[in-house]
């Protein structure tokens, strides 16, 4: 069966793509530019059905442009993404919700695919809807960069680059538990009188020495 004729059978069996299809574009692109939101609606062929502006100005684009275009022509990345909810969608007809990331111009977007399935569990539709998630990316790297550096300050000796003590107390704990304290021995050496070696030739010396 081709698109044409699978379409033709989606219509007569879903009354909401019916509403799509008989509203006139330019009333379908405002009514569904109120959503603040990146988002669309594609049959299972990845056809736009209806978009709002905040989802062609990812693409640089027009909404009313994009009606009636395939996903691939703009966005190869979330056209793949796109078929994969449609697969898992029709092995799965329990299944209705899938998020997946995507990188496109400079931008970190989260990519939502809620199906639309007829009464009989078919699945008809997919609603996509976007998310810019780019400051929240940039939160999270500099989260993990400062996690680094904390980390370096607490179990990094700064003079030597060697594991400080809390790294020591760290891997005791994680070494030393009851079942395995038997496979384990720790020699702890101190070093006498630095602090006279330090303060006798400098502290800069000592860290030489270290």
């Amino acid at each position: 069966m081709d698109s044409n004729n699978r379409d033709d059978r989606i219509k007569s069996q879903d009354p909401f793509l019916v509403l799509l299809q008989n509203t006139e574009k330019f009333e379908l692109v405002s009514t569904i530019s109120k959503f603040p939101v990146p988002i669309a609606i594609l049959n299972v062929d990845g056809v736009f059905l209806a978009v709002n502006q905040c989802f062609a100005d990812v693409y640089e684009s027009d909404a009313i442009f994009l009606l009636g275009k395939k996903l691939n022509e703009f966005s190869t990345v979330v056209y793949s993404h796109f078929i994969d909810a449609v697969i898992e969608f029709n092995q799965n007809i329990f299944l209705d919700d899938i998020e997946n990331e995507f990188y496109s111009k400079g931008h970190f977007y989260i990519v939502y695919f809620r199906a639309l399935r007829d009464v009989e569990k078919n699945l008809n539709s997919i609603i996509v809807v976007g998310a810019n998630i780019t400051k929240l990316k940039r939160r999270e790297r500099v989260l993990i960069q400062n996690n680094k550096k904390l980390h370096q300050l607490l179990y990094i000796d700064q003079v030597t680059g060697l594991k400080s003590k809390m790294a020591l107390e760290l891997v005791i704990q994680e070494k030393f538990v009851s079942e395995k304290r038997d496979q384990y021995a720790f020699i702890k050496i101190d070093l006498e009188d630095f602090k006279k070696f330090n303060y006798l030739h400098s502290y800069s010396d000592g860290d030489e020495l270290l």
